[in-house]
């Protein structure tokens, strides 16, 4: 892992560290185990991709980052 982006990780956990632990699609169908199991076989997890967005950081300008899409 890059260490910029390791560092960006780190300092940015408490508010993007679910959005994180989703972008695998295991960790998707693992929560949703535990959520919604009825639906499971129904999730085709080779088939999950994330998505990339824009918000407004603090600064009031655009910061791209992947929400997880399923």
């Amino acid at each position: 892992m890059v260490p910029e982006k390791l560092r960006q990780i780190v300092r940015q956990f408490g508010e993007n560290g679910l959005k994180l632990l989703l972008e695998n699609p295991l960790n998707v169908v693992d929560l949703l185990r535990l959520g919604a199991p009825d639906i499971v076989p129904m999730i085709e997890s080779g088939q999950l991709t994330t998505v990339q967005t824009t918000r407004l950081g603090g600064s009031g300008r655009a910061v791209r980052e992947h929400d997880p899409f399923v």
